[in-house]
C-alpha cells in the first residue's frame, strides 16, 4: 500500500530529522563546552588546546555533513512522495478506465441479449 509506505517514510524522515537536529544540538553544545573549557585552561596546555580546537573544527564539519545529509533526505522524501502520488494517480486513472470499459461491455451484452430475445420472439 503506497499511502502506508509513504506515511512510514514520512514518519521515518521526521524522526531522522529530529535525531539529526538533536545530534547537531548536542554537538554544538559540546563544542561550546570545549571552547569554554579551553579558554579557562592554563597556557601550558597549549598542545592539548590545539588538539581540542582541531577536534572542534572536525566536529563542526561533521555537524554540517549531517545537516546536508538531512536536507538530501528531505529532498529524496519529497521526490518519493511525488512519485508515489503519480503512481496512485495512474492507478486511479487505470481503474476508472477499466470500470468504463466494463460498463460499456455490459451495455453491449444487454443489447445483444435483447436482440437475441427479439429474434427468438420473431422466430416463434
Amino acid at each position: 500500500d503506497f499511502e502506508a509506505a509513504l506515511e512510514r517514510l514520512n514518519a521515518c524522515t521526521a524522526q531522522t530529522g529530529q535525531e539529526l537536529q538533536e545530534i547537531a544540538r548536542v554537538m554544538e553544545q559540546k563544542q561550546t563546552e570545549l571552547e569554554r573549557k579551553i579558554s579557562q585552561q592554563r597556557p601550558e596546555w597549549e598542545g592539548e588546546l590545539s588538539e581540542v580546537r582541531t577536534l572542534a573544527i572536525s566536529l563542526r564539519r561533521d555537524m554540517e555533513e549531517f545537516q546536508e545529509a538531512y536536507l538530501r533526505l528531505q529532498d529524496d522524501c519529497r521526490t518519493l512522495e511525488q512519485d508515489a502520488n503519480s503512481v496512485i494517480a495512474g492507478l486511479v486513472e487505470r481503474i476508472e478506465s477499466l470500470e468504463r470499459r466494463e460498463e460499456g461491455r455490459q451495455r453491449v451484452e444487454e443489447r445483444q441479449a435483447e436482440a437475441l430475445l427479439q429474434d427468438l420472439v420473431a422466430f416463434r
